[in-house]
């Protein structure tokens, strides 16, 4: 489990000039930020060998739960280059609060060959449901007023599923090589309440590698692999809100 509170102060002025570099207006935005971010997990696993050759299956239940919370409060003042206030000053707060659990759990196997040869494989399933919410309101006559172009609330889930196969080999006192396969299924909903945006994906790829190893001497190794691999946004990436800076 981890808990980890934070807060954020920034001033600062944004000058603006004209094509001869006389000064027409400045903006002064003050920013306050208080963040917490809280999470735990739990993880099951067993492993046990069937024989004396190394036949080993082995199994892995996880649970991971994030929540976050973040409070804003922006004030941007707005005057002209002799300092007098051109605008009432724009006051808006945010409410963000976000929550990603995830569920998954894997089966292997190892099976040792004959000539220093192996064969490994498994399934994995993983689930994510995300929740986040950003509600933003401007302050308006004295009166706190829902900002409707930047309040939104974005529910996202996630399903992978996978099976892959490698097989490895030590070739003789130097030299080593593996080679993998990997199918992977993906299906994935997103659903922006705010808009009632949907959209949902669904696509299944292989992901090859293979690695061969040279060792030298008993202080220097060479590895070379290739192979083809997805890399995924992270989950926060994937919220359809406004970021200020």
């Amino acid at each position: 489990g981890d808990f980890n509170p934070g807060t954020n102060t920034n001033n600062n002025t944004t000058d603006i000039y004209d094509a001869d570099n006389n000064l027409q207006n400045k903006t002064f935005t003050n920013s306050n930020l208080e963040n917490t971010w809280t999470n735990y997990g739990a993880n099951l696993n067993m492993t046990t060998k069937l024989d004396t050759t190394g036949k080993e299956p082995s199994g892995n239940l996880e649970y991971i739960h994030y929540h976050s919370l973040s409070n804003q409060m922006f004030v941007n003042s707005f005057y002209d280059d002799n300092e007098n206030k051109t605008n009432d000053d724009e006051i808006l707060r945010g409410y963000l609060p976000g929550t990603i659990n995830i569920y998954s759990g894997k089966i292997d196997y190892t099976h040792p060959l004959k000539h220093n040869a192996k064969i490994e494989a498994g399934l994995k399933s993983s689930y994510v449901e995300t929740d986040n919410i950003a509600n933003y309101d401007s302050l308006l006559n004295d009166k706190w007023i829902t900002d409707e172009g930047k309040t939104n609330h974005f529910l996202y889930k996630e399903n992978i599923n996978a099976a892959y196969v490698s097989a490895s080999k030590q070739l003789n006192k130097k030299w080593s090589a593996q080679m993998g396969l990997r199918l992977e299924n993906t299906i994935s909903n997103g659903n922006q309440l705010t808009t009632n945006e949907t959209f949902k994906r669904n696509y299944t790829q292989l992901f090859p590698t293979a690695y061969i190893s040279y060792a030298m001497n008993d202080k220097n190794q060479f590895n070379i692999n290739c192979g083809r691999r997805i890399q995924r946004p992270d989950y926060s990436d994937l919220n359809p809100f406004y970021y200020f800076l």
